[in-house]
């Protein structure tokens, strides 16, 4: 597996896949409305600034005007969310275009000099009534911007048959469920400073008389972390016990089993107007690639789980392997006062023997993937 990070897991707590998602309900010709037609006189866009901030931003107005006496008897009945669920008006993270024929906006544009930019999204869409004690006419205005967010782009509420967040009708949109936006990704290192027993070829540090050194040499190592900050529908403690050092136990964005390990969570209480939420944040610690010879097994991955030389001051006897260890003699009646390199079966190690590791299961084993999907909670 290559030692790179892949793109982090892009998932609300909640997985939209696993979920009844509510579908696109937007109309192409609305029984209310009579004409979208665009405002080019109010479209205006800022495309340079030598002031160092690149974000592109463009805004574009539409006229949405109502029939008079058609399904809705009464016009001042139609409010904002009549108006925006409109299929001729631009999406949420829909780019931006100039020159675009309307109402049709799966045709062909009607000039050859279309201008795109596929970077700026629609962020913000707002509407008011151009006369205010009139709702026959209602002026949009879209807001397109390279600057989404550090959550970037939501495609759940873009494409036909997610969750719609510019319907104020749907309670289940991110909008109205703080638990369902999109975490926060934050890429670092944790320095520290360890006593390993092994160089980065693997190779155990003995000296030249074979025996280990004691104590073993520290170095300095940096492991990648990212950091995921959610919010949370619920919070228990058992969410901390569960997961606390836990590893993954397959692979996880490109890393092997146990190489990914997740620190103590934390949390604070949030509020939504009436509804309770957390604001957790997640840490996530990456294991450097390095192999070594656990038992006899060659290359085998170090994970976070412990690592120990297979060394000791006793040993069984090669004729006798079911019986008990006995001291290792150096001379004749004297017990050494340095370990001394095991074989795998637990003898002594001879001259011309490859040291070995022994590997123990210290830390929990969880699928990450449930982390992902509102399945969580032990």
């Amino acid at each position: 597996m290559p030692d790179v990070f892949d793109s982090p897991p892009y998932a609300p707590t909640k997985d939209p896949t696993s979920t009844v998602l509510w579908p696109d309900t937007r109309q192409a010709f609305p029984s209310d409305i009579r004409f979208v037609d665009e405002i080019f006189a109010g479209r205006e866009g800022t495309v340079f600034s030598a002031s160092g901030d690149m974000h592109r931003s463009y805004v574009r107005k539409f006229r949405v005007t109502t029939k008079p006496g058609n399904t809705v008897l009464d016009q001042d009945t139609l409010d904002d969310t009549d108006i925006i669920d409109n299929v001729h008006l631009p999406r949420p993270y829909s780019p931006y275009f100039s020159n675009w024929r309307m109402p049709d906006l799966l045709a062909a544009p009607t000039r050859n000099d279309v201008y795109a930019d596929l970077n700026a999204l629609a962020v913000e869409t707002s509407l008011a009534r151009e006369q205010q004690d009139d709702s026959s006419s209602w002026i949009v205005t879209v807001r397109f911007s390279t600057d989404i967010g550090e959550r970037g782009p939501d495609y759940r509420v873009m494409f036909a048959g997610t969750q719609r967040n510019w319907n104020l009708l749907n309670p289940e949109s991110p909008q109205f469920r703080p638990w369902l936006m999109l975490p926060v990704f934050e890429y670092g290192y944790q320095e520290s400073t360890v006593a390993k027993q092994w160089d980065r070829d693997g190779a155990p540090f003995l000296n030249t008389a074979g025996s280990p050194l004691t104590p073993a040499p520290t170095s300095e190592v940096a492991y990648p972390t990212l950091t995921m900050n959610r919010n949370e529908r619920e919070w228990t403690p058992n969410l901390v016990t569960e997961w606390s050092y836990a590893v993954n136990n397959a692979t996880f964005m490109g890393f092997e089993p146990g190489r990914v390990q997740v620190l103590p969570p934390s949390a604070k209480v949030a509020w939504h107007g009436r509804l309770k939420y957390y604001k957790a944040v997640w840490r996530f610690r990456f294991k450097p690639l390095e192999r070594v010879n656990v038992l006899g097994v060659a290359n085998q991955v170090v994970t976070w789980q412990p690592l120990f030389l297979n060394a000791g001051f006793y040993a069984k006897l090669p004729a006798d392997l079911a019986g008990h260890a006995v001291p290792i003699y150096r001379a004749p009646h004297r017990v050494s006062g340095q370990t001394a390199l095991l074989a795998a079966n637990g003898t002594e190690l001879p001259a011309a023997g490859t040291p070995t590791f022994i590997r123990f299961n210290t830390y929990p084993s969880k699928d990450f993937t449930t982390m992902f999907n509102g399945t969580m909670v032990p």
